[in-house]
């Protein structure tokens, strides 16, 4: 199993099993945050797919998975900067810890699954590193990973539909297309049951407030083209706002 590189325009991004130089840590992406990011090597989302905000620590967790498992997480990095992290923890971990999706882990709960629990890149300077290859990179090594730990299958669980490009630009797993491309089947399928008029108000009175909450002022950009994403859409919103379960058998 070895590291991989994506190179595009002047960066070289390199991927690898989580080591000592950066354990996985919950980092808020706030811009007025950056210097403090900077100083932690890198940019991290906040839920990792366990509690962030009760103890242990996320850091904790990482140290004690990876004690137990041999490891638990890919970090991409472009020179001292991380960009980008996909978490894995065997299926009883994350219904332990009721994480993200724990419910639909539930049939699938055995020693043979390892779950995808964050698949996150840098949202700092414009998504810069978005669609580079790099998220398909960090998986396919976690793909190499669970196969030669005698993982039966890998799965990732409570995805986005993919038809609309907030699937594809904020979530911390991306969408179903990303892991088909990658071999995995669909096993499940969760429908919504939320009406499009009231997710839409409560997205226009989310943007209303952002004037308070300077953190989400990148809500008054990606609402709006959600709002168009689903009204021009042909799909109902019940299939866009869909969630799916997703497996790769091991060989």
């Amino acid at each position: 199993m070895n590291d991989k590189t994506v190179v595009f325009d002047d960066k070289t991004v390199s991927i690898r099993l989580m080591d000592d130089d950066y354990i996985v840590n919950d980092c808020p992406q706030q811009p007025e945050r950056v210097e403090t990011l900077k100083k932690r090597n890198g940019v991290w989302c906040a839920c990792m797919g366990v509690f962030p905000k009760r103890t242990p620590s996320v850091k904790e967790v990482a140290l004690g998975a990876k004690s137990r498992h041999g490891n638990c997480a890919i970090v991409a990095w472009d020179g001292d900067w991380v960009i980008g992290i996909l978490t894995f923890f065997p299926t009883e971990d994350l219904i332990e810890r009721k994480a993200d999706g724990w419910e639909q882990m539930v049939p699938h709960k055995d020693t043979g699954t390892l779950a995808v629990a964050t698949c996150v890149l840098c949202s700092l300077d414009g998504h810069q590193y978005r669609r580079k290859g790099i998220g398909l990179a960090m998986a396919e090594l976690a793909i190499e990973w669970a196969a030669s730990h005698n993982f039966e299958r890998i799965a990732a669980f409570d995805v986005p539909s993919g038809i609309t490009n907030l699937s594809w630009g904020h979530p911390c797993r991306p969408p179903k297309p990303f892991w088909e491309k990658l071999g995995f089947k669909v096993v499940g399928k969760q429908e919504s049951k939320r009406r499009w008029d009231e997710v839409k108000s409560g997205f226009q009175q989310e943007m209303a407030e952002v004037g308070t909450r300077k953190e989400d002022e990148w809500k008054l950009s990606v609402f709006p083209e959600y709002f168009q994403d689903v009204e021009s859409s042909d799909f109902p919103f019940a299939e866009i706002d869909a969630h799916y379960s997703l497996i790769k058998e091991l060989n």
